[in-house]
């Protein structure tokens, strides 16, 4: 048997177990249906699969089915459905289902509570980034803490809710996310109340330049910074 028809054979029997209603099968044919490579792209059908594998509690099939909906990649675009299967999903633990919900209503234009909505799924992303407890989340979960200081200090939601925007900064910065780092040690020099504090500064700085924030390593140059000689007990900006 040739690898061409090895790989067609292998593809009817994922089909025809997809179409028998197994939950891993349909997640797999819609997958290949969206690749368009084995089987021509066709994202209705796709959209079908999922929906077999998401009513059965495949988490993966509720984020990719959402996202279909939500976007209107090659489907009727359908938000209100779109939000219920991320919103499923995230519910299960999904990191990405929750952050693209935070993005989604940080987008909304609709009057109400929108931006609240927001908060709350950026909050959940990072919950469900660090309950992974896989180190490579640690950076995403910074990122989504930083986005909920953003909105926390903007005053446009609840900032009692999900804690001080200064500590959420701070904890985004110390998971690694370079851009939190940055903004944190910006603070740390803006208030100019010691030596203790500015050595704080400079570890951020240096922070958010291994990063690859650009503009921290032009402070550094400009500023003459010297690397923290140890690792600085970082206290908290008030």
């Amino acid at each position: 048997m040739t690898s061409a028809n090895y790989e067609s054979s292998t593809v009817e029997i994922v089909e025809k177990a997809a179409r028998s209603g197994n939950s891993a099968a349909a997640l797999r044919h819609a997958r290949t249906l969206l690749a368009g490579e084995a089987l021509t792209y066709d994202p209705v059908l796709a959209m079908r699969f999922f929906r077999i594998a998401a009513e059965q509690g495949v988490v993966e099939s509720m984020f990719e089915l959402g996202c279909l909906q939500l976007f209107g990649r090659g489907v009727s675009k359908n938000v209100s459905d779109a939000c219920e299967w991320l919103a499923r999903a995230s519910s299960k633990g999904h990191v990405q289902a929750a952050k693209k919900l935070a993005e989604h209503f940080m987008r909304s234009d609709q009057e109400g509570d929108h931006l609240e909505k927001a908060a709350d799924y950026w909050a959940e992303a990072a919950r469900n980034a660090l309950a992974t407890g896989d180190l490579r989340f640690r950076q995403l979960a910074g990122e989504c803490l930083h986005e909920l200081s953003i909105l926390t200090r903007s005053g446009e939601i609840d900032a009692s809710k999900h804690g001080d925007e200064k500590e959420l900064l701070k904890a985004a910065a110390d998971m690694g996310y370079a851009r939190a780092s940055y903004e944190l040690a910006l603070r740390y020099m803006e208030a100019q109340d010691g030596r203790e504090r500015q050595g704080w500064a400079s570890a951020y700085l240096y922070d958010a330049a291994r990063g690859g924030v650009q503009q921290a390593s032009e402070k550094i140059r400009e500023l003459s910074f010297s690397p923290p000689a140890t690792a600085t007990d970082r206290q908290p900006l008030h």
